[in-house]
């Protein structure tokens, strides 16, 4: 599918942008690849990787803290916006 993929990191999740954190965390029992290796996939093949600004005031975090990965730092109207975009679908985990 040919589809446009921005992933929000909100709350603690914003941690996993952290540098180190996702390179540190395997992505399954079997410790073959780390989480940041499948961010970093997704990321070559076009999705973009959104930090919540709120959530990284709450944990002293600033754009240098952050992987290479993130295409750009919003808020909550971000997201919201997205959302009630008829023209986007939203998945919410």
């Amino acid at each position: 599918m040919d589809v446009e993929v921005e992933i929000y990191f909100t709350g603690d999740s914003v941690n996993l942008l952290r540098r180190g954190v996702a390179q540190s965390l395997p992505s399954g029992p079997s410790g073959r690849e780390t989480v940041h290796h499948f961010m970093a996939e997704a990321a070559a093949h076009g999705a973009r990787f959104l930090a919540c600004s709120e959530a990284m005031q709450e944990r002293d975090l600033t754009a240098q803290d952050l992987v290479d990965e993130v295409s750009a730092i919003g808020g909550a109207a971000a997201f919201v916006a997205r959302v009630l975009d008829e023209e986007w679908a939203t998945l919410t985990y």
